[in-house]
């Protein structure tokens, strides 16, 4: 799961940087007072990631938007299958769902993607664990996107383990030596990982 604050703190930053000072297209065609409805539909079969994080852009850009949700992260929805309605302003509809819309094809993305991997894996002991080689920003989310497809996160970042890997081990000298420094120092309930790359 991802924070809430955190994200509403990313979502800021988003809107800020797709609108600039305002939408010029929008504040030069729309009325003032029109309204529209707005519905978020799936093009195609898949698995929803991050559709609270999308209906949040549309609920910090105008408060007063009348939001609904109709499918919640980890569903496998038809192609046609509406996944969000927003109702209101035109105006704040229009200037925030390219935003919204962005940010949950990335993350519904990465579930679908993550999902054909894990699929591929059913039939073994293997599991799908992801990495820390996320976009800057967004492994919050990404994250959770990866366990919306099945996948299972391993660290959020440098603080959640230790790993061990060709570059510790050549800096140690090798594999014992640096597993013999980590363990002195290590805390009590700290899992420690030797990265291998070869079989044997």
């Amino acid at each position: 799961m991802y924070d809430t604050f955190s994200t509403d703190r990313l979502i800021d930053q988003w809107l800020m940087e797709d609108i600039g000072g305002c939408d010029l297209t929008v504040q030069t065609m729309i009325g003032k007072h029109e309204t529209g409805a707005f519905h978020m539909n799936a093009r195609e079969p898949m698995i929803i990631a991050g559709v609270d994080v999308a209906a949040r852009v549309f609920q910090r850009y105008d408060p007063s938007l009348e939001i609904k949700v109709k499918v919640a992260d980890g569903d496998r929805v038809e192609k046609g299958a509406i996944l969000v309605e927003v109702r209101g302003s035109a105006r704040s509809i229009l200037t925030a769902e390219r935003t919204a819309l962005n940010i949950m094809q990335r993350l519904c993305g990465i579930a679908n993607e993550t999902a054909k991997y894990v699929n591929v894996i059913a039939d073994t002991p293997a599991r799908l664990i992801d990495s820390r080689k996320t976009t800057p920003g967004l492994r919050m989310l990404e994250k959770h996107a990866v366990s919306c497809g099945g996948g299972l996160n391993h660290r959020l970042g440098l603080d959640n383990g230790v790993m061990i890997k060709d570059n510790h081990i050549a800096v140690c000298g090798g594999i014992t030596a640096a597993v013999e420094r980590a363990r002195k120092t290590l805390p009590v309930l700290t899992k420690l990982e030797v990265e291998c790359d070869r079989l044997d």
